[in-house]
């Protein structure tokens, strides 16, 4: 699609771009993604696209990405360099940025597969960042997917989607009010274990642990970690060792040491069967 220039800052064809930082484009049911990488990924993705707004000077990138992605009925709207930074800003979107179409979420149901063997729990993880970069290294890790109740931020959102470099657009999700019950059904039905990652005396120091065949790895709230209500439900506890001085990892660094030592089938060196 030959692209249109946009010269008017109200010009509303770009309006899903106006006001980031003011508002969420969740209730609008798009999504914006920022910068090559991101929007690489989502024109690869199974997501719809919206629409293009790019620089003119990144006009070529574009017409790249959508020849090598089949995207060039995807309508694309350029201005100047000085034009493009006074409406959304330049650090993030380089120059190039894209709307994607939010798709009906997934329930759980979206991780109940038998060919899955490794899952990220996330029950209440309230900062995009930290989701983003769960995302990314569950991707890295080799994970299968990641159960997220509705308490947990959107991983479509723009800081989700750039920190976890549009994992979040491909890696398997289901989002749900109600937790419990997919676990429960994951375990007696799928054959996972439950494993919580706590700061708790009574858990198994991470150099210790043997993991399951089939583990889901759960990791807490930012501030308040894992609810009691939710340990119940665990079979194991796992826990890294701090030196004096150091109460807490953030969950992100944290996220990563645990998924690494499960991708190899813990430390020890044998997964539990």
């Amino acid at each position: 699609m030959e692209p249109v220039p946009v010269f008017d800052l109200t010009d509303e064809r770009i309006a899903p771009y106006a006001n980031l930082k003011e508002r969420t484009l969740r209730g609008e049911s798009l999504f914006v993604a920022e910068g090559e990488l991101v929007v690489e990924r989502l024109a690869q993705s199974r997501y719809a696209m919206a629409s293009v707004f790019a620089d003119e000077s990144r006009l070529p990138l574009w017409n790249r990405i959508a020849a090598q992605c089949n995207r060039q009925d995807v309508p694309v709207y350029t201005s100047s360099t000085a034009l493009m930074k006074s409406i959304v800003g330049y650090d993030f979107s380089m120059g190039l940025m894209a709307v994607g179409v939010r798709e009906q979420e997934s329930d759980a149901s979206a991780l109940f597969n038998p060919a899955f063997r490794r899952l990220v729990c996330l029950p209440e993880c309230v900062k995009p960042d930290n989701l983003g970069t769960v995302f990314r290294s569950s991707a890295a890790l080799g994970m299968d997917g990641i159960l997220l109740s509705t308490r947990s931020c959107d991983p479509l959102s723009r800081r989700a989607l750039r920190t976890s470099m549009a994992a979040t657009l491909k890696l398997p999700w289901g989002r749900c009010s109600d937790i419990v019950e997919p676990i429960q059904k994951l375990k007696s039905e799928f054959g996972f274990k439950l494993v919580g990652t706590v700061l708790r005396p009574n858990a198994t120091n991470l150099n210790q642990f043997v993991w399951s065949e089939k583990t889901i790895l759960a990791f807490g709230n930012e501030y308040a970690g894992l609810s009691d209500e939710f340990i119940s439900l665990c079979d194991d506890l796992v826990t890294i060792p701090m030196s004096a001085g150091v109460d807490s990892l953030n969950i992100g660094v944290s996220a990563g040491i645990f998924m690494y030592a499960l991708s190899q089938g813990g430390f020890p060196g044998q997964l539990r069967q």
